[in-house]
């Protein structure tokens, strides 16, 4: 589990890495609008000309013609947009946005890890052995234990122990046994779920103190260039930077919160279905 969560963090923030420099080197390409400057610098000379009554000179039309033949730079895609607003959004807010910004990618690895594993409990694995306890209760063992034994999830050999030893051991000490081998089960499933509601908690609290630690670093500047002008637009400017890292903070807690409530009620849902497979092993007066 711990390996598995290590490769995937590893991996997205490698992705995250990369786009980043790549955004970066676009950003620092030497892309700049000489080819309008020139058109318009042509045009201007030309409309000079003529409004002064002289014709166009031979080379100007060329050096227009030819300015006016560059293709223009091409748009910058989506996702460099996206993550060259990230990087504007990392360095107008400060450590707190890369503090936050790491969370979410643990986060999200973790959430993406827990999701993964929920997937194999499946409806349909359920099912598979669902039906198996009942076959093997009709009388049809070989068949049972051959589908227990294939299942992926987990529990199904203990499922298997279950029954096999339903004739050895008393009903009291087959319950005992089943329930903590279904325990140790389920918490696997319920490890690593405590980190994801720690980060929507306290993602807007970090926002807003990053809000707080900006707002006062406004209020010095602004009180060290008292009586300079612009005082009031750069306290704005001041403040509305503050509030980004509340942004972003909010912005973090509300999927997060999400998905761990999904994580939850998937993990109410396979603990019933569980204790409900097990009262049906356990159990002396099965009907099928």
């Amino acid at each position: 589990m711990m390996k598995k969560l290590t490769c995937s963090l590893g991996f997205l923030i490698g992705v995250c890495i990369s786009i980043m420099a790549s955004a970066q080197q676009v950003e620092g390409d030497p892309v700049v609008s000489e080819p309008n400057v020139q058109i318009n610098g042509a045009s201007s000379v030309t409309n000079e000309e003529v409004s002064s009554g002289q014709e166009p000179q031979n080379g100007d039309l060329g050096s227009l013609q030819e300015s006016a033949n560059i293709e223009p730079a091409p748009e910058e895609g989506f996702f460099i947009s996206f993550f060259l607003g990230i990087k504007t959004l990392l360095v107008l807010g400060g450590p707190v946005v890369w503090i936050l910004l790491l969370v979410s990618i643990f986060g999200l690895t973790l959430a993406f890890t827990k999701f993964l594993q929920f997937s194999r409990t499946n409806p349909l694995a359920i099912g598979v052995i669902d039906d198996a306890i009942t076959m093997w209760l009709e009388g049809n063992t070989a068949k049972a234990s051959g589908n227990l034994e294939r299942s992926a999830v987990g529990i199904a050999k203990d499922i298997q122990f279950g029954l096999e030893m339903r004739g050895t051991l008393d009903n009291e000490s087959l319950q005992d046994e089943m329930i903590r081998r279904s325990s140790a089960f389920l918490r696997d499933f319920s490890n690593n779920l405590k980190p994801l509601e720690l980060i929507y908690y306290l993602a807007p609290v970090m926002g807003l103190l990053g809000t707080v630690l900006g707002m006062i670093d406004a209020f010095r500047g602004l009180a060290v260039s008292a009586g300079a002008a612009g005082e009031s637009s750069a306290l704005a400017g001041g403040i509305w930077e503050a509030l980004l890292t509340t942004a972003v903070g909010l912005s973090i807690a509300i999927p997060f919160a999400v998905m761990h409530a999904v994580l939850e009620t998937k993990l109410d849902n396979l603990t019933d279905q569980v204790g409900d497979m097990i009262t049906r092993v356990c159990s002396k007066n099965e009907v099928s």
